[in-house]
């Protein structure tokens, strides 16, 4: 009896199921924050020059984005200087890292570099919690990378160089898809097959959403870049208590052997959703899955250093891949392409082609 019958008698769509999708919204609005904190933290408003009236005679001045023009009397000639401070049209008064820190002009490659270390941090988190999910769990690790994200927003809030910057947005940008993809997939496991249109993709649509558009009315409200992260990081610390209410995957606790935890698991999920399951059928159930990860285990062990492990099989193997053969292994085909070196004609080939070359 495999997993999707056994939960059809444990509950594919009750009361835990729905604690489920409330909880997986709830990522999607953490994760949204998250997202979302790159571009509200480095919004550029429109800005030039702030030029001091001792320095320069407004009447003859022109301040540009990053210089001001300075005319003679009789405008024939100018000369240009570069900016030092400016004055910037915040959106509702709004301070974002870039008008606090006026990484604008020169200086506006900083905001480039951090937002490639946040996207750079995205990619190693993905094989990095991805491995972390196959050793240790899919619940611990979207907790994990949940926080780090967090945790990265946290520490920027306090940075004020660009190294401190690029490392922290590094660190935030761990988290940037594996925090809600592991609470997919716990969610995809324990959902029937015909409710999880419903329960995925239109709970990740409008939670999701939601996210977006409160995140920068939280920016707004609270006039602050710094202020933003630490109201965006906060709600993650909700994820701890979801190992509380959840369990982990019954497909990767079959997959490390640990069938007892799976079964345990599956009690509560029919307990919590008010249904009644006979032993037998986790027995059966334990059985079918027994059997499949010892015939898993077997066929693993069946490698292509197998090709040279008796004499002969060492005498025909190097012939074989040298003349490409195709090989045929339950219903995937192999092919092996020819080497570049030739084959040496036997003794009647040669025979054959020194008649050949007689008769010509």
């Amino acid at each position: 009896m495999d997993l999707q019958r056994v939960l059809e008698k444990c509950g594919n769509f009750g009361p835990y199921q729905i604690l489920l999708l409330g909880l997986y919204g709830y990522t999607n609005i953490v994760s949204s924050l998250h997202y979302f904190s790159q571009t509200l933290i480095s919004f550029t408003p429109s800005h030039r020059c702030s030029a001091p009236v001792e320095e320069y005679s407004q009447n003859f001045t022109e301040r540009l984005s990053c210089s001001v023009i300075q005319y003679d009397v009789d405008r024939t000639s100018f000369r240009d200087y570069k900016c030092t401070s400016w004055d910037f049209e915040k959106e509702s008064n709004y301070e974002s890292v870039t008008t606090e820190l006026a990484w604008v002009c020169d200086d506006a490659y900083k905001l480039a570099v951090g937002q490639s270390f946040f996207f750079i941090g995205s990619a190693l988190g993905s094989i990095f919690f991805g491995y972390l999910a196959d050793r240790i769990g899919r619940l611990p690790a979207c907790v994990l990378s949940t926080l780090t994200g967090a945790s990265g927003d946290f520490f920027t809030s306090f940075v004020g160089s660009l190294p401190m910057f690029s490392f922290t947005r590094f660190i935030s940008g761990l988290s940037l898809d594996t925090q809600y993809v592991l609470m997919y997939i716990l969610v995809f496991e324990y959902l029937s097959p015909q409710h999880r249109t419903f329960g995925l993709n239109i709970i990740l649509g409008v939670f999701y959403t939601v996210g977006l558009m409160i995140s920068p009315w939280i920016a707004i409200w609270l006039g602050n870049w710094r202020s933003y992260l630490w109201a965006a990081s906060l709600p993650a610390l909700g994820m701890l208590i979801f190992p509380l209410f959840l369990h982990e995957s019954v497909e990767w606790l079959l997959t490390k052997g640990k069938f007892d935890k799976a079964v345990n698991n599956l009690k509560s999920v029919a307990k919590f959703n008010g249904r009644q399951v006979d032993d037998s059928v986790f027995d059966e159930f334990i059985k079918h899955y027994r059997e499949k990860l010892n015939s898993a285990q077997k066929k693993s062990s069946d490698t292509s250093l197998g090709m040279l492990r008796t004499p002969r099989l060492k005498k025909f193997t190097p012939q074989t891949l040298e003349e490409g053969e195709i090989f045929a292994k339950g219903e995937k085909w192999y092919f092996f392409p020819c080497f570049s070196r030739k084959r040496q004609p036997n003794k009647s080939e040669s025979q054959l082609e020194s008649a050949n070359e007689i008769t010509k």
